[in-house]
């Protein structure tokens, strides 16, 4: 530990003898006068005192100043000396950016003169936030790049001899980052020049191949902050002036480096690693992660900004879609799943990022069956490597990956019998339901990969210990699809998982699921105060009606793909659980419920300003959306099960038309239903004409 008397001593230019002799320090954190950076054997890694920078310490404070007076950016002041060899590591949070206003500004010199002050004493960068500041910027960074690599392949084992310029190149990266500030004026110059095609065909490609992560890792927190989606005006059209500089930017950076930025994952995970410089995910790969996702929100937001007549696409292909480009290019899907089934600390973030991805339609087109997904292979892995394990290297790529089985055995299976211990948790949990969900809604392959892998006795076994993972991966259980796939799946719930002796104990209200805020203000009752309280309070009438919700949903599906000709009779085992009196009274309970929700969700439809606003036919396709949306989607799969029972049983009609008629109702509000689902579905469909069977047999 250096003595504060020493700091000092430094901080007033005290000579080289009163400075301490070396300074242990095991990251690269800027330049210190008097000091080179390295490894000697007798005190290890950290800064030791330089005798050549003594000598040259005696030039007079004065002379300094002059020299430096007109000086735009700050120099990195690193000995030649020699030193061990090792590769620069760079602290982030050591080296920042500073930058300095544009010129119209009246105390611009006072300004300048204490930014270059300043950026002398912290050794940072200092640019002008002007188009020309830009341009001096790019050209600083590729001439740094040339060097570097010029250095790099001159003195391949000496690293000593292109530390400097490895440190040079770092800071001209890292000082491009402010001009987020103005895309408008000060993109262009990465964008719509010409001379810069170089800027992204050589200079970004080869720092993305840079030998050194940490450049590589410092290029890509460069685009983080250049394309943040908060950048784009959603208020205006994506052909606005405003909005294309971004969009520009992004659609470059999708064509010249999407693919070796996806290739560094592995490189900057195992950097990280060997560094353990920090705990959980690496900032290199949660950059990244944040990068992916930037790209994919931009991608959705031009949908709704895009001009219908002169649209604007990141992706020059037929679906135009981000997404799809970065599943089929990259290996990028298939390292998100190796991180949840490795359990790394990026199992989270990747959870989150493919519960994005996946909702994207065309990426099941690419990957329809993910038991069957390609080995994750970098594009970056050497030469050399891939010579020596030749044999080891076919026999991996001849692997694929099972996503399903890595979805359900490490994003569900932890919390069958236990409840999430914290929000982190439950967030995970949700996300691996949210993929699964979209695999199973988009690729009828995926349907018979969740049997195969045991997905519904799973989530039955979730049901059974009434954890909070049985409620959330209910929604799996809803086989709606038209496929044949989906038939077999519900066939297979109820004849051989024996599934209904779960769903109508939820259907009666009764053997829920558990959600976990529950669970944790159990543990944390005498610290509940009242706010939290009815924040429970709310959270479970929102679990509660979720789980209405989806049982209806599921029973629905089975009255839908169950027949006479369904394996072990798996109709009438469905039909004979409504013979009981309770079971039918609380199908009217909830048929007259919705009811009353979906026509209150209309008539405050009419009484809003909005349908003055649309002509006669958008305000009633408006006025349907509503109906559906505050319980109408409910009111009509309700209709249809009643309409099951009627027609499969007698019994359960004359029961049915019993209790609507004690509630002054009758079975028109069944009919309403019915008619109404119809409406919706349209005529040729094959669910409207068994509901329209339905409806003629009541």
């Amino acid at each position: 530990m250096v003595s504060s008397s020493s700091v000092k001593a430094k901080k007033a230019g005290v000579s080289g003898d009163d400075l301490v002799s070396f300074i242990p320090a095991k990251t690269w954190q800027g330049s210190k006068p008097g000091y080179f950076f390295g490894t000697v054997k007798k005190t290890g890694l950290g800064y030791h005192l330089d005798p050549h920078q003594q000598k040259e310490q005696t030039t007079s404070s004065a002379t300094k100043a002059a020299n430096n007076k007109h000086k735009m950016v700050s120099p990195v002041d690193l000995p030649s000396a020699k030193r061990a060899k090792r590769s620069v590591v760079f602290a982030e949070d050591q080296n920042t950016v500073r930058t300095i206003p544009s010129k119209n500004n009246s105390n611009n010199s006072t300004l300048l003169e204490e930014a270059e002050q300043a950026a002398k004493e912290n050794h940072t960068k200092v640019i002008d936030l002007t188009s020309k500041g830009v341009q001096n910027a790019i050209k600083n960074l590729q001439k740094a790049n040339e060097k570097n690599q010029i250095q790099r392949s001159q003195h391949p084992d000496e690293p000593e001899l292109y530390m400097d310029s490895e440190v040079a190149l770092y800071e001209a990266i890292a000082a491009l980052q402010p001009i987020a500030a103005d895309p408008t004026n000060l993109y262009p110059p990465l964008t719509n020049n010409k001379s810069n095609d170089t800027l992204w065909s050589d200079t970004f490609t080869q720092l993305c191949m840079h030998p050194n992560a940490d450049v590589v890792s410092t290029l890509v927190a460069l685009l983080l902050e250049l394309l943040d989606p908060a950048l784009l005006d959603t208020t205006l059209s994506s052909q606005h002036a405003r909005n294309q500089p971004v969009l520009c930017l992004a659609k470059l950076t999708l064509q010249h480096l999407m693919e070796l930025i996806v290739g560094n994952l592995k490189r900057l995970q195992q950097t990280t690693e060997k560094q353990e410089a920090q705990e959980g995910i690496g900032k290199g790969v949660q950059d990244v992660l944040s990068l992916m996702e930037n790209l994919l929100e931009m991608d959705l937001t031009l949908q709704t900004t895009n001009d219908n007549d002169n649209p604007t696409f990141l992706v020059d292909s037929d679906d135009h879609s981000v997404a799809a480009k970065l599943v089929k290019e990259t290996p990028f899907l298939s390292w998100l799943f190796l991180q949840i089934q490795d359990n790394t600390p990026s199992k989270d973030r990747a959870l989150e990022i493919l519960a994005f991805l996946v909702q994207r339609e065309e990426v099941h087109t690419i990957h329809p069956n993910w038991t069957q997904l390609p080995a994750y292979k970098s594009a970056l892995e050497e030469e050399e490597e891939e010579d020596n394990n030749n044999d080891q290297t076919e026999k991996q790529n001849d692997k694929t990956i099972d996503g399903m089985e890595i979805l359900l055995v490490n994003g569900i299976a932890p919390f069958r019998k236990q409840q999430p211990a914290n929000e982190t948790e439950v967030e995970a949990l949700e996300n691996a339901v949210i993929c699964i969900e979209a695999a199973l809604t988009f690729s009828p392959p995926n349907v018979q990969a969740f049997l195969d892998a045991q997905g519904i006795e799973l989530v039955l076994r979730c049901l059974k210990e009434k954890v909070h993972a049985g409620g959330v991966a209910l929604k799996l259980l809803d086989f709606s699809g038209s496929h044949a796939v989906y038939q077999k799946a519900a066939e297979h719930l109820v004849a051989q998982a024996n599934g209904l002796k779960y769903f109508f104990p939820l259907y009666m209200g009764r053997q829920l699921p558990k959600p976990a805020i529950l669970s944790w203000a159990k543990k944390n009752n005498d610290n509940t105060n009242n706010k939290k309280k009815s924040a429970i309070t709310k959270a479970k009438k929102e679990w509660l009606h979720a789980m209405d919700n989806q049982t209806i949903r599921i029973l629905y599906a089975l009255t839908r793909h169950l027949t006479d000709k369904s394996p072990q009779d798996a109709k009438q085992r469905l039909l004979a659980k409504f013979l009981d009196d309770d079971k039918c009274d609380r199908l009217v309970e909830l048929l007259l419920s919705y009811d009353q929700k979906e026509r209150l969700a209309e008539f405050k439809f009419w009484k809003s300003d909005v349908e003055e606003e649309l002509d006669d036919a958008l305000a009633k396709d408006a006025a349907l959306e509503a109906k559906l949306r505050g319980g109408g989607d409910i009111f009509h799969r309700l209709g249809a099960i009643a309409g099951f029972c009627c027609v499969g049983s007698k019994r359960c009609h004359e029961r049915i038309l019993s209790q609507l008629s004690m509630k002054q109702s009758g079975i028109a509000v069944v009919k309403a239903a019915l008619e109404e689902f119809i409406s919706v579905l349209g005529t040729g469909n094959p669910q409207a004409e068994q509901l329209q069977v339905y409806y003629d047999g009541i």
